[in-house]
């Protein structure tokens, strides 16, 4: 018990849960045995069963997510993880990871990739901090942002970028090499500084 269900069927097949906070149409419906979560919105934390210790706060945060220690806030953050420890703020926030973990992402459409005609497609990138409108996003088909252990601060940083691993890119936008630092330009080399 010591749970707090409002809105049309949250916590509706609750059985043994504690410590749930649901508020919302259908807000953690399928949560069964998951405890200490704070789901708040329309269809929030709609397939969470057993994910405990998560976040989510907007219409359709974390829709699908089913695991553990994430904190989506904004329309549409993290609905389509499926990993754990991210932390996303922002309108449509890792909207794309599906198995990428300890991600943070700060701004509308941040980790966020589309194809050509706005489909969402899926990413897998891991321990990046990304800081700004469209960062570590991606609007080429061919390429959705799947680069690891980056730290990307500005509007549009490593954007459309496919692979890109350990960068810290300030301001820099487009396709560059791993391994690098890049402020406010487009890198070409490897293992370089751009300033």
């Amino acid at each position: 018990s010591n749970n707090v269900f409002y809105g049309y069927k949250s916590g509706f097949a609750n059985t043994t849960a504690t410590a749930n906070t649901f508020v919302g149409y259908q807000a953690g419906v399928a949560n069964t045995t998951a405890g200490a979560n704070t789901f708040v919105g329309y269809l929030a934390g709609t397939a969470n069963i057993t994910g405990a210790g998560n976040t989510f706060v907007g219409a359709n945060a974390g829709l699908v997510s089913n695991t553990i220690k994430n904190t989506f806030l904004g329309y549409a953050a993290g609905s389509n993880s499926t990993a754990g420890f991210n932390t996303c703020t922002g309108y449509g926030a890792c909207q794309s990871n599906t198995t990428g973990i300890a991600n943070a992402c700060f701004g509308e459409n941040a980790c966020l990739s589309l194809d050509a005609i706005g489909n969402v497609q899926h990413t897998i990138g891991s321990a990046n901090t990304c800081v700004g409108t469209g960062a570590c996003s991606s609007t080429s088909t061919a390429f959705p942002f799947n680069g690891s252990s980056n730290i990307c601060v500005g509007s549009a940083a490593c954007n459309n970028e496919h692979s890109p691993s350990n960068n810290i890119e300030i301001g820099n936008t487009g396709p560059s090499p791993s391994g690098s630092i890049l402020i406010g330009t487009l890198g070409t080399h490897v293992n370089n500084t751009y300033m």
